[in-house]
């Protein structure tokens, strides 16, 4: 007796009986063959990827000293972008060099959206370590205020400067960070 298509196809009972058998065999060995060769892989190199992607960011990252941020801070209430009646000079340095819920303070500018996010780019360009992103500086740190004590909308400031390329105090900001080029 030979074996072929044809003669086995004769024997079933019916051919969706055939059909369902031999998609199911071959989903089984698909299955049997990727978990054979991807998971020794998969675990050593894409799990850590991912693992890194979702791991908590807690602080700013930034590389900066206390003698800077006294600076910074001095620089910017000279040109009148802090509050200082509700942002101290302990306060702001707290929340750039501890973790986010080491402490209580929070940092009060007197910055509209797209001034903000200059602030930001110019903070990230001056002080880089690692990858210090907006959402985390604006949303997820929940330290900066507006003028009025309710946090900036990430959003917002997000797409604040999408129009103009520049805010109002654009110039003034380049003065608070120019001794640090």
């Amino acid at each position: 007796m030979r074996f072929s298509f044809s003669n086995i196809y004769e024997y079933w009972p019916t051919p969706q009986t055939f059909y369902f058998i031999s998609s199911l065999l071959v989903f089984t060995f698909g299955i049997a063959i990727t978990q054979i060769t991807w998971s020794g892989k998969f675990k050593r190199i894409v799990i850590p990827k991912i693992k890194e992607k979702l791991k908590s960011v807690k602080n700013f990252n930034i590389s900066i000293t206390e003698s800077q941020l006294t600076k910074l801070f001095d620089n910017m209430v000279r040109y009148d972008m802090v509050i200082i009646d509700k942002t101290s000079k302990d306060d702001f340095i707290q929340c750039f060099l501890n973790d986010w819920d080491e402490h209580k303070a929070k940092i009060h500018l007197k910055l509209k959206n797209p001034a903000c996010k200059e602030f930001y780019g110019l903070l990230k360009k001056t002080f880089p370590k690692k990858n210090l992103q907006l959402v985390d500086f604006i949303k997820n740190s929940d330290l900066l205020r507006r003028e009025d004590g309710l946090p900036f909308n990430y959003h917002t400031v997000r797409n604040s400067l999408t129009m103009l390329r520049v805010s109002k105090r654009s110039e003034e900001l380049e003065a608070v960070f120019a001794p640090f080029s």
